[in-house]
């Protein structure tokens, strides 16, 4: 199975996902073809909560994100859909870089798109 890390940008919704994300699933469609392989489109987040947040404020954070993590899966869906049509789409809780390490012991290879000097997917 191939794996392609398609961002590693909070949110996919939010910020988009990028060219370089989009020629990455591309190359990695095209190899999946060529090696009868399956692809999984991985983005990781996390939550990010300041630690002066009370209970309440932190329920209201929980009951929000489950709405933004569904429409977060529909997008990331669709986005793969269009890039590589034979991609299956994981959003997963947790690091980028924990995440995609875990993600590599489970497979044989990773595509990743390629990160600016700022740390954020897509480069521009």
């Amino acid at each position: 199975m191939i794996h392609v890390a398609v961002s590693a940008a909070k949110h996919p919704r939010r910020r988009g996902l990028r060219r370089r994300s989009k020629r990455a699933l591309r190359v990695a469609a095209a190899l999946a073809a060529q090696h009868g392989s399956a692809i999984t489109a991985l983005h990781a987040e996390t939550l990010d909560v300041p630690p002066y947040f009370t209970h309440h404020q932190l329920r209201e954070v929980e009951r929000n994100r489950a709405q933004v993590r569904r429409e977060a899966q529909r997008y990331l869906e669709q986005y793969v859909g269009a890039a590589a049509p034979s991609a299956a789409a994981a959003l997963v809780d947790g690091p980028a870089v924990e995440t995609i390490l875990a993600a590599a012991a489970r497979h044989d290879l990773l595509v990743l798109a390629p990160m600016d000097d700022a740390g954020r997917a897509g480069g521009g």
